[in-house]
This record gives C-alpha cells, structure tokens and sequence, in this order.
C-alpha cells in the first residue's frame, strides 16, 4: 500500500470516527423534540451544535427509547447553569428535568438547576424524557454551557454499568464515588433514590459479612446504610421501618440525641452512630434486579414530632386567648351598646318631661289677663280721673254762682259742652 493509499485510509476512518461521534452527540434542537432510537449509548448535550454557551428563552427536548426489555443509565459529565439557590423551585430558572418516560406528564427522575447535580440516575423502564429549557434573565456578560450527561441502555434483567450483583439473589449493589467527600444520611438516601435504589437494609448478619466483603474490597472506611433511630430514640430501624434482628454496634459508641444514622465501619467490622446531617460519608445503595424497586421514604423526625406538639399546644393557648378576648371584647361591646340605647331612653323621657312641662307653663300664661294690657288700661283711668275740670264758658255776667256751678252735675259731672 502506498503512502497515498495509507493516507487515504487514514482520512477516510477519521471521517468515519468522527461521524459516529457527531451521531452520538444529541444536541439541543430549538422549539424541537429529538427522538433517540437503537442506540447503546451516547451524549446529550444542552447545548445548540456549534456553540460554547447556551441563550435565552431556549426550549429543547429529548426522547430516548433503549428498545424492549431494556433500562437506561445516565451519567452527569458536567454541569455549569444559571444560579438558583438551594432553596427554590427550580421552575423560575434555567434547568433540565428528566423523566421516567416517554412524555412531559412522565414522573420526574430528578430537575437540574443551579448547582444540583445528581451524579448519575436510572430509568426504570425503556423510555426517557429530557427538558431543557432557560429564562430570559441571563445577562450577556455571564455566560453558561448548560449540562452534558451521558446515558448508556442495558438489559433490565441485569445490573446497571458500575453496579455489582453479590450473590445469586437478584440484587445489584453500588457505592457510588459521587458527590466528592460523601454525602450526609438523608442526601445519600435520595441519591440511591435517583438510581431507582434505597440505601441498603440487612436482613440478617450474612447481609451484613457480604456488605463488609464489599466494603473492604473498594477500599473505603466507612459508608452509610439504612439504619437509624430518627423516629424513636435508641429503637434502630431500617428504611422499610423493620427492626434489626441483630446487632453489630461498639459498646463504646455514643447514642446522643442528635446522634441518630449508622454508618458500616469496614475497618472495625462495626456499626458506629454518627450525625445524620453534619457528617458526611460514603453510601451503599441495592436495587432490585429485573423488577421495579419501591422507594423508600425518609422517616419522620421525633424531634420534628415534638416539635410540632409543642407548636400544637402553643397554638391551642394562643386560639383560647384569643377566643376569650373576643368573648371579652364582645361583651363589652353588648354591654356598652345596651348602656347606650338605655342612655338614649333617657334623654328621650327627659326631653319629653321638658317639654310637657313648658307646655304646661304656656298654657297656664294664657288663662290670665294680659298684665301689661291691664296696667296700661288702670293708668289711663287714673289718669282720666285726675284731669282738672274745665272752667265754665265765660259770658258777660260774670262767673257762676256755686249753684250754678254744681247745676245737675250728678247726672252730667263731666258735660264739657258750651252752652
């Protein structure tokens, strides 16, 4: 072969190499759903092909069918998303959200947004739904390249890549490398949980010598497993809220109150009681092989229970005492209301009495004579009585003899016409 024909060949499988690659990179595809079919594995990019950073208002899907009788495994490569507090809904933020189906109304896996990461999740059936969609309040100076992930279908009558089955029960185990440094008690839990897992339960100290093997054999110090005594203090149980039928705790670990979640110490062969949430450690997570596993819940807090007793009753005092200020308040409501209208009954009665009176008064005015009437009438009488007679009409003769004078005057005393 000649150096033409070498090349030739080279350039040829490198076209064809990177063929494959770009087939199995599913990029974002605006306002589009990418429907992924007959594919062993491959890489789902958040990403529009071409571009180092995603923009506003995007909305991409996925759809990943594994085929009949099959399951699919995704890793999380890498992640770098708008921020979101740890707190928040992821709805109001860029985020990718993967289902456990074929549609948007499928169960969600886990939702990714600011900087949660759930390292690696399990279908469990065939079908897998992928959204990612952003806000419109990423600023230009910030820029973010969204998620990478990437999946890989295997048999559902096997164990998922990375996991290990034990023995000839169908069960697979794994103790994942992810987050860095471990993850606190209830942490772990939700992380097998996106794996279609629950942190491992024992049965009986054979299930306890086969999760040591394991241990030892990856190499690890501790990890922790399903066991606690959250809901009732120094009564231990497993997540699926059965009691151990046996004990493999030190003698001289503390059981403090807020000391509550078991880890497996692989180098004493022991159970040690540690911080639920201050300590964090590695887990180990067993699912079901084949079948569907039922997830199970955390349990409820005796503390929180308490908690919210004491809440009850302080709410109880609180609605009492404001009950019986309502009932206070009302009554002297009524009371200042009745104290009112008798007061206004009052008044009435008095204005009433008032005014009979008056018209008493002015009716008794009315039967006597007009005393200013009657006074002027008796002066102008008086008066009249003290006139000075008028003199005799003078004539020639002289004055009237008193005879004259007095005449008839008894009939006539006051006759002054002339004659």
């Amino acid at each position: 072969m000649t150096n033409v024909e070498r090349t030739a060949v080279i350039i040829l499988l490198y076209i064809s190499l990177s063929s494959t690659v770009l087939a199995l990179t599913y990029y974002c595809n605006q306002l589009q759903t990418v429907q992924v079919s007959n594919q062993e594995n491959g890489t789902i990019s958040t990403l529009e092909l071409g571009k180092a950073e995603y923009d506003n208002n995007v909305l991409c899907k996925w759809v990943i069918d594994a085929g009949e009788d099959n399951r699919i495994h995704f890793t999380v490569t890498s992640t770098e998303l708008q921020w979101a507090p740890s707190y928040a809904l992821c709805d109001s933020y860029d985020l990718l959200d993967i289902k456990d189906g074929n549609a948007e109304t499928s169960p969600s896996i886990f939702t990714m947004c600011g900087e949660r990461n759930p390292y690696s999740l399990l279908t469990s059936g065939r079908y897998a739904y992928l959204k990612f969609s952003t806000n419109d309040q990423n600023p230009y100076k910030y820029s973010y390249s969204g998620v990478t992930l990437t999946f890989q279908t295997f048999p559902a009558d096997q164990c998922p890549p990375g996991w290990k089955q034990l023995t000839s029960e169908p069960f697979c185990y794994s103790i994942p490398d992810k987050p860095d440094g471990g993850a606190d008690w209830s942490s772990a839990q939700h992380f097998c949980n996106y794996n279609q897992a629950n942190l491992i339960v024992m049965k009986n100290e054979s299930d306890f010598s086969l999760i040591q093997g394991y241990g030892v054999g990856k190499g690890i110090d501790a990890a922790w497993i399903g066991l606690s005594d959250i809901s009732h203090e120094s009564r231990f149980q497993w997540l699926d809220n059965t009691h151990t039928t046996f004990s493999k705790f030190t003698g001289s670990n503390p059981d403090g109150e807020d000391m509550d979640c078991v880890v497996q110490d692989f180098n004493a062969g022991k159970w040690l009681i540690k911080h639920c949430e201050r300590e964090k450690f590695p887990y180990i997570c067993k699912t079901v092989k084949g079948n569907k596993t039922t997830i199970l819940g955390l349990p409820e807090d005796k503390n929180l229970d308490d908690a919210a007793a004491d809440s009850s009753f302080i709410i109880a005092i609180t609605l009492g005492v404001l009950a019986g200020l309502v009932v206070v308040i009302g009554s002297l409501a009524v009371y200042c209301y009745i104290q009112g209208k008798r007061h206004n009954r009052r008044k009435q009665s008095q204005s009433r009495t008032e005014e009979t009176s008056l018209r008493t008064i002015d009716d008794s005015h009315s039967s006597r004579p007009n005393r200013r009437h009657w006074f002027n009438t008796t002066h102008t009488i008086d008066r009249l009585d003290d006139r000075p007679e008028p003199s005799a009409p003078h004539d020639a003769t002289g004055p009237p003899s008193y005879a004259e004078a007095l005449g008839d005057s008894q009939h006539r005393p006051y006759d002054f016409s002339l004659s």
